[in-house]
């Protein structure tokens, strides 16, 4: 079933053998993700995950890449920054809490590149699989914002503070093996193999008694010494603020003006 729209990334859902494949279908776009999209991708998620039928899900992007994150177009020239801060932040939270309420396994299937918001979307999931040209690119500093979508909190706890620091800072991207090493991914897959080894688990998983998933996911969350939805409302607030700055509105224009 594909979600008819005029304007944004596009969502198809299809559900067989237990297992519901969301798939973002703007590849000329590279899928990237504009106002109000998240809201749209949190409820197909919750559509999908609470049928009867389906006891796994899988996230991937049609194309070459997984998701390009925000589109700049729908943020560049952002006047009202504390609209676009509530927006920020109601859409992230929408979409995480889509993720965690999921009474089935979450595989975000990380095809090409996952960046930005693309990367954040990507480690809402229970599980990452990676294909082997696949990347994790975090370009916020570089155009003079700060990483939002969770990030600060999901990759920090990931991968370490220290560590995910320096890519904030640099900008710098994670290639599919560096995901596998620093734990971010369970598998790296050849392309050609990618999405087949991807069914191959959910179908496993599928396999398992439904509601199971869900309470280790409610487990681990417990376990954990922070909260990601404070580290979302942050992230809104400063990303606002960074967009209310002269020479970062002129680096985002000049980023629009190259796609």
């Amino acid at each position: 079933m594909v979600e008819p729209q005029s304007a944004g990334v596009g969502i198809a859902s299809e559900i067989s053998d237990g297992v519901a494949v969301i798939r973002l279908t703007s590849p000329e776009t590279a899928n990237a993700f504009e106002p109000g999209d998240m809201l749209r991708l949190a409820a197909a998620i919750k559509t999908a995950s609470c049928a009867e039928s389906v006891r796994a899900l899988i996230l991937i992007g049609s194309g070459r890449h997984f998701c390009a994150g925000a589109s700049f177009n729908g943020l560049a020239g952002a006047q009202d920054m504390d609209d676009l801060a509530q927006a920020v932040r109601d859409d992230v939270r929408a979409l995480q809490a889509a993720f965690d309420a999921s009474p089935v396994v979450t595989i975000a299937a990380v095809n090409g590149l996952a960046a930005g918001a693309g990367s954040g979307i990507a480690l809402m999931a229970d599980i990452m699989l990676v294909a082997s040209s696949s990347r994790l690119m975090f370009p916020f500093a570089q155009i003079g914002l700060v990483p939002d979508t969770g990030l600060t909190h999901n990759l920090a706890r990931r991968i370490g503070e220290g560590r995910a620091m320096a890519l904030f800072i640099t900008g710098d991207a994670l290639s599919a093996k560096q995901c596998v090493d620093h734990g971010l991914a369970l598998a790296c897959h050849a392309d050609d193999e990618f999405f087949e080894e991807s069914l191959k688990l959910a179908g496993k998983l599928a396999s398992m008694p439904k509601g199971t998933h869900l309470a280790i996911r409610k487990l681990i969350a417990r376990a954990g010494s922070g909260l990601n939805t404070i580290a979302i409302d942050a992230e809104a607030e400063a990303q606002s603020v960074r967009f209310s700055v002269a020479e970062t509105q002129q680096a985002i224009n000049a980023l629009v003006g190259k796609i």
